[in-house]
């Protein structure tokens, strides 16, 4: 029978351990997020090597569900997660956010690459960055970097990217603000990805990992994040309620001094007679006055319960 010492087989057993970590860890996870049409689906296929996602050029999504799949690009193994596009016609952005969860319990991206067509921003794109800073939390802006695909566009008009960026892109703009805060990771994409393009994209990729000490993007931070956010929700939405009330009380108050006032110059006048009747109409008016403010303010309570209601199953929506 053959033995080995205590120290020895603990040595084989953490080697083991070491080994298999080591190959998890290997293993690149990347996370593609963007608008409709932005090219998600064309990224991860270039990343793949391989048309594994659906991609339509359209502005119809047709990734309905996070999708991942395995390959290998310059050597290195990596997961690529497909995801729909913010803006879709048929699911709201709460739904994409919820698809996007899951993809995090994988349990983390290394990368999240934020995917952007070149051109002039619309409306809707500005607001997919608002919304992703969000519920993702400053935390994520050390696992982010953006590609802008459509490049051909700047070199049909003779430029680049770093001047599209610096000339078109206003730094107090949605964008501008998420360049800083990831440090201008950026790169550009044409139409045709070719493979200096796969290169730059699985290499910025790698620079993100080797900066963040192998660390990745977890559920727990996502869920974090998506807690404060509900928490400036709700703190904003009681802050409304109550400006909303405070100038409802405002009129109340100032039109009850303003009887009240008139009481008391009536109570000058020496027409006792008129006097006493105005006093009565005055304080019938001051009763209803009471009766109505008390409304009021039962009237903002039950609105305020059931608005704190419908966030809360909201909220229960959002993380099923």
């Amino acid at each position: 029978m053959f033995y080995i010492g205590k120290q020895v087989f603990l040595a084989v057993v953490f080697t083991m351990y070491f080994a298999a970590d080591a190959a998890i860890e290997n293993e690149f996870r990347i996370l593609l997020i963007g608008k409709t049409g932005a090219g998600k689906s064309t990224t991860g296929n270039s990343l793949l090597g391989r048309e594994e996602f659906t991609a339509d050029v359209s502005d119809e999504s047709v990734t309905k569900y996070t999708k991942s799949a395995r390959g290998t690009c310059n050597g290195r193994h990596i997961v690529v997660f497909d995801t729909p596009g913010f803006f879709d016609t048929e699911d709201d952005n709460a739904v994409i956010l919820q698809e996007i969860s899951k993809a995090l319990t994988f349990p983390g991206m290394h990368s999240i690459i934020f995917i952007l067509q070149i051109g002039r921003m619309t409306a809707e794109e500005q607001s997919t960055i608002e919304i992703f800073m969000d519920y993702f939390g400053d935390e994520v802006s050390d696992f982010v970097s953006v590609v802008f695909t459509n490049k051909d566009r700047l070199q049909n008009a003779n430029t680049n990217i770093k001047d599209f960026v610096e000339n078109k892109v206003k730094k107090d703009s949605p964008l501008g603000a998420l360049l800083q805060k990831i440090d201008n990771r950026y790169i550009s994409l044409g139409l045709q990805n070719t493979e200096q393009d796969v290169h730059m994209i699985i290499e910025n990729v790698y620079n993100t990992v080797r900066n963040n000490g192998g660390r990745f993007y977890t559920h727990e931070m996502y869920t974090d994040a998506g807690n404060r956010q509900h928490e400036r929700e709700q703190m904003d939405q009681k802050r409304k309620e109550e400006e909303r009330n405070k100038k409802k009380q405002e009129i109340i108050a100032k039109e009850y001094r303003i009887q009240k006032q008139k009481l008391k110059e009536l109570e000058t006048n020496q027409e006792i007679e008129a006097l006493g009747q105005e006093r009565e109409k005055l304080n019938d008016r001051r009763k209803q006055l009471e009766v109505k403010r008390q409304e009021e303010i039962d009237r903002f309570n039950e609105e305020k319960r059931k608005l704190n209601e419908k966030l809360d199953e909201k909220m229960l929506a959002l993380f099923e």
